[in-house]
C-alpha cells in the first residue's frame, strides 16, 4: 500500500534515500528528472544480472520509432541486490517517487488494484498486450507463449474464472522464464551406466541412492549439491502436485473451486484435500529427509554461491536450480571440466492411482519415455496402456515451474514517464528484444514465442542453458507452466498459501526446519501435514477459511 505523501516523518528519510541510491548517475543533490520524455527504471539485480535491463535501453533509445515519438528522451537506469530498496521508495509514492518501471520479484503489493478497486499500476491490457508489437504484425498477447498467458491475468476482488466468462486483464509483464528444474552432471551421471536420466520419482530415488554409494569416478557419499541458504529441492513438491492434479486443478485451489466428488464448486475448502498435495509431500520428503544421506550434508552451513562453486567442480551430481544458475556463476561452469544439462523433472510414480492401465513403475517408465522419444499413443503401442491414461502422463510431462511466474514489472499509476515506459515493454516483445535479452543472460529466455534454438546466438549458450531451451521446444506435450497465484485475490489478498498452516511454506518448514518423515504417525510426515492443513481451514465451523473468502471478496 502507498503511504501518504505528506507524512514528514516517512518523506525525510525516504528523501535521503534516493539522493544517496541516485547519486552515481545524477550528481549528488541534483533532482532526477520527472517527465513524460524520461524513463527511469530499477531493475533488481538477481541471477541473470541487471546488463539485460541497460542494454535493452539503449537498443529502444535508438529505435527510429522512439526518437520520433520522443524527442528528447532521457534514461535512467538503477539496479541493486537490495529489493527493500525500491519497495522503500514505492511505500513512499506520488510526489517521492519518480521511478516509472520497476523489474523485480518483490513488487506485487504495488501492482493492481487494491481491495477496494483503486489502480495501483497501470492497467497494461490494452496499451501492451492489445497493442501490435513494435515493427511486427502481431499482437503482444498473441506473441506471449500460450502457458504463460495464463500467468499474466489479474482477477479483481472477488473474481474468478469458474464461470469462465472473467475477460483478460492484467498489470503485469513477466520479464524472465525463470525455468526451475534438476541439473546434471552429465559425465557423472553416465559413469554410473545410466543413458537416460530418471523418469519417473521412483526411478530417481533408487539412481539417487546408487549415486551415493560411489564408483571410480564420483566418492562423495551423497548426490545432490545444496546450500540451505539458496536450495530449491522444495520446489520439486510444486512440481510434482501439478503432474498429479493437473494444472487446471492448480488454478482451482488458488481460486477457490473444490471437488465435492462429483462437481466442481466455489468457494469451497474442499481444495486443501487434493490428494496431490499429499503425494507430492510424500516424494519431496523422501529425497530432502535427513535420514537418507542424499544432500550435501553441510549444506545447511554452507553459502549458496560456494554450493554451486563446489558443483561445478564435480562435488554433487544434481543440484535443483534454475535456468539463471548459468549467468550467476559463469565463470566457475566455464572453468569447470564437465557438462551440465537440466532433466526434465521425474514424473510422481504415484500418478499411478488415477491411470489404472499403468500397473506398475516399470510401465510408467516406458511411457514417459516413448513420450520423450516423441511418441504419440498409436506410435508408442504399450502393451495395456488406455490412451487416456496414456495423455494424462503426456500432460503431467508438460507441466513446468517457473519462478519466472513472479518476476513482476511495476509501472506506478502516477508515474509521469508512463507512456514510454509502455512503449519499452512492448519494444521488450520484439525479435530483437529476445536475443538482446538472451545474450546478456548467458542464454535465459523471455516468455515469448521465439524459436532460439534456430538462431546462431544458440550455439554460443552453455550446454546447460541449450538443455532448458530444447526441453520447452522440441516436445510433443505442451509445455504448462505451474501458477504461484501471486494474482488471485485468494493469495493476494486472502493470504491463501500452499500450506498455509505452516506459514504459507509447507514443503520447506517440514522438510527442511524438520526434515519431515515417512511415517504417518510422525508430526511432520505427509499425512501429518495434509491432515493438520485441512484441520487449520476447516476449525471452527471454517472460520479461517470464510476470513480468506471475505478478504478476498467472495463473501460480505
Amino acid at each position: 500500500m502507498m503511504k501518504n505523501k505528506k507524512n514528514p516523518t516517512r518523506l525525510i528519510p525516504v528523501c535521503a534515500l534516493l539522493t544517496a541510491c541516485l547519486s552515481s548517475l545524477t550528481g549528488c543533490n541534483k533532482k532526477v528528472p520527472d517527465t513524460d520524455q524520461t524513463l527511469e527504471v530499477w531493475t533488481a539485480k538477481l541471477g541473470f544480472g541487471s546488463d539485460w535491463t541497460k542494454d535493452l535501453l539503449d537498443a529502444f533509445k535508438e529505435e527510429a520509432w522512439v526518437k520520433e515519438k520522443y524527442p528528447n528522451l532521457q534514461t535512467i537506469f538503477e539496479t541493486s541486490a537490495d529489493r527493500s530498496a525500491i519497495n522503500t521508495r514505492l511505500d513512499a509514492g506520488e510526489g517521492v517517487n519518480t521511478v516509472d518501471l520497476v523489474f523485480s520479484d518483490s513488487v506485487t503489493p504495488y501492482m493492481g488494484e487494491d481491495n477496494q478497486g483503486n489502480a495501483r499500476s497501470v492497467d497494461l491490457t490494452d496499451v501492451v498486450y492489445h497493442s501490435k508489437v513494435p515493427g511486427e504484425d502481431i499482437t503482444v498477447y498473441d506473441k506471449l507463449r500460450d502457458d504463460w498467458k495464463a500467468q499474466t491475468a489479474y482477477y479483481s476482488v472477488g473474481e474468478n474464472s469458474f464461470s469462465g466468462n472473467v475477460p483478460y486483464k492484467t498489470y503485469d509483464f513477466l520479464w524472465g522464464s525463470g525455468m526451475m528444474g534438476i541439473v546434471y552432471n552429465e559425465e557423472l551421471y553416465k559413469s554410473f551406466g545410466y543413458d537416460v536420466p530418471p523418469r519417473t520419482s521412483e526411478e530417481l530415488i533408487e539412481v539417487s541412492n546408487k549415486i551415493k554409494e560411489g564408483n571410480d569416478k564420483y566418492k562423495e557419499g551423497y548426490t545432490y549439491m545444496y546450500s540451505a541458504g539458496g536450495d530449491y529441492m522444495g520446489y520439486l513438491y510444486q512440481i510434482w502436485w501439478g503432474q498429479y492434479e493437473g494444472i487446471d486443478n492448480i488454478y482451482n485451489y488458488y481460486q477457490g473451486i473444490g471437488f465435492d466428488g462429483e462437481n466442481y464448486v466455489e468457494k469451497s475448502s474442499d481444495i486443501f484435500k487434493q490428494v496431490g498435495r499429499k503425494e507430492a509431500m510424500n516424494e519431496l520428503i523422501k529425497l530432502s529427509m535427513k535420514e537418507n544421506g542424499l544432500r550435501y550434508a553441510r549444506g545447511a552451513a554452507t553459502d549458496f554461491k560456494a554450493a554451486q562453486k563446489f558443483y561445478f567442480q564435480g562435488k554433487g551430481v544434481f543440484m535443483c536450480n534454475g535456468d539463471w544458475l548459468a549467468e550467476e556463476n559463469k565463470e566457475d561452469l566455464a572453468a569447470s571440466p564437465y557438462h551440465f544439462k537440466m532433466m526434465k523433472t521425474p514424473i510422481i510414480s504415484s500418478i499411478r492411482q488415477k491411470t489404472p492401465s499403468i500397473p506398475d513403475d516399470a510401465t510408467l517408465r516406458k511411457v514417459v519415455q516413448a513420450i520423450d522419444d516423441g511418441k504419440t499413443f498409436g506410435m508408442a503401442n504399450i502393451d495395456g496402456v488406455t490412451e487416456a491414461d496414456y495423455q494424462t502422463i503426456m500432460d503431467a510431462r508438460g507441466v513446468t515451474l517457473s519462478l519466472g511466474a513472479g518476476f513482476h514489472s511495476c509501472i506506478p499509476s502516477y508515474a509521469a514517464g508512463k507512456d514510454v515506459a509502455v512503449d519499452f515493454l512492448r519494444f521488450m516483445a520484439t525479435d530483437k528484444a529476445q536475443e538482446i535479452y538472451a545474450k546478456a543472460t548467458g542464454g535465459a529466455t523471455l516468455p515469448f514465442k521465439y524459436k532460439m534454438s534456430d538462431k546462431a546466438i544458440f550455439n554460443d549458450f552453455s550446454d546447460l542453458q541449450k538443455s532448458v531451451i530444447d526441453m520447452r521446444e522440441k516436445s510433443i506435450y505442451n509445455s504448462t507452466c505451474m501458477p504461484l497465484g501471486t494474482n488471485m485475490p485468494l493469495v493476494k489478498f486472502g493470504n491463501l498459501g500452499i500450506w498455509t498452516s505452516y506459514a504459507l511454506n509447507g514443503a520447506w518448514d517440514i522438510n527442511y526446519a524438520q526434515n519431515g518423515s515417512l511415517d504417518p504417525k510422525n508430526e511432520w510426515s505427509a499425512q501429518a501435514a495434509y491432515d493438520r492443513d485441512i484441520d487449520y481451514w476447516t476449525n471452527n465451523n471454517g472460520e479461517k477459511w470464510n476470513n480468506a473468502l471475505r478478504l478476498a471478496g467472495f463473501i460480505k
